[in-house]
């Protein structure tokens, strides 16, 4: 492991100004530390701004705007935790405790209320689904067709590590869709949804045309 940098984003308080200069002369006997290291005198808002210019999603960190640490994500992952645990006691590691998972993998494709199109997996998917969209809503293309164009998408997913997962909104865990009616009725009403999203957004858009020229 290569360490390329060291950034240490403090506050400019009396307590912190202490630690940042101790942290210094320890990293002067370390040549390949102290060449690396770069000391911040930034609040905790101000370090999450500098993070977003990375490309980090800061509203993953476990902490707020304020500074203040966040325990509602922690404390639900404890009871998760838990409760898998007690579901692999009692049915010795049965299907439905192996389908779950607690944190989303990049490439899955998350079902939730409200949608998710933030996720990386859920915006590849959106990107199938308008590819796909003229095959699916072709006038001439029968149950067959259809169920074709959704195996294909679901290949896709699948082949690059993804899966298709649903939220248990009581647990706060992701269960995985293994059910193949399931996941082409869901798959089914995403075309849908997706077809009714992209109408009211071009009738919005010629709207404001309409607009701008009065």
């Amino acid at each position: 492991l290569r360490t390329s940098a060291v950034h240490m984003a403090l506050p400019n308080t009396p307590v912190f100004t202490l630690l940042r200069t101790c942290l210094s002369i320890q990293a002067r006997f370390l040549e390949s530390i102290r060449i690396r290291s770069y000391p911040h005198d930034l609040s905790s808002i101000e370090t999450q701004y500098q993070l977003l210019t990375f490309g980090i999603p800061v509203q993953e960190l476990p902490v707020t705007s304020t500074g203040k640490i966040k325990t509602k994500n922690h404390l639900q992952w404890i009871q998760a935790r838990q409760a898998i645990e007690k579901i692999r006691a009692f049915s010795s590691g049965s299907i439905r405790a192996q389908s779950i998972t607690l944190h989303a993998r990049v490439k899955d494709v998350l079902f939730r209320r409200g949608g998710n199109t933030k996720h990386y997996g859920n915006m590849d998917f959106l990107y199938l689904l308008e590819n796909h969209r003229d095959a699916f809503f072709n006038p001439v293309s029968n149950h067959t067709t259809k169920k074709a164009v959704i195996q294909s998408i679901i290949e896709q997913i699948t082949s690059q590590g993804g899966r298709f997962l649903t939220l248990d909104t009581k647990m706060n865990w992701w269960t995985e869709i293994t059910d193949v009616d399931n996941l082409e009725d869901r798959i089914t009403s995403s075309f849908y949804y997706h077809l009714t999203r992209r109408r009211k957004a071009m009738a919005q858009s010629c709207k404001g045309r309409r607009q701008a020229k009065l």
